[in-house]
């Protein structure tokens, strides 16, 4: 996705709110189909690339989840028995697998 198209389409948007009788919940489910087109049109990953970008998914993953199944004195200690750092790192594993499956990766697992 270009910053043309990009742009192209915030114009649009721009466009079609000004119109004060416009329907926002369409506009944005047009914007939203309009968003899926140019993200299927953009090039996507060769086998190889997409092979390296599992592995390293996998690393990172389990280098953010891995220590919180060992827990630490901070756990222990927490109401919820999950520290600020290891809650922090389990919320970022989760954004890692919301981008992998933004980009069809769906087999990585720590």
């Amino acid at each position: 996705m270009t910053a043309d198209q990009l742009a192209a389409l915030a114009d649009q948007i721009d466009g079609r709110l000004d119109n004060e009788n416009a329907d926002r919940q369409t506009i944005c489910e047009d914007v939203a189909a309009r968003l899926r087109q140019l993200a299927a049109a953009a090039p996507g990953l060769t086998a190889q690339q997409r092979d390296v970008l599992v592995l390293m998914a996998a690393d990172a993953l389990e280098y953010r989840v891995e220590p919180v199944a060992a827990k630490c004195a901070d756990c222990d200690a927490h109401p919820a028995l999950l520290c600020a750092d290891h809650a922090a790192d389990l919320d970022r594993a989760e954004r890692y697998r919301t981008v992998l499956r933004q980009l069809g990766v769906t087999e990585v697992t720590p």
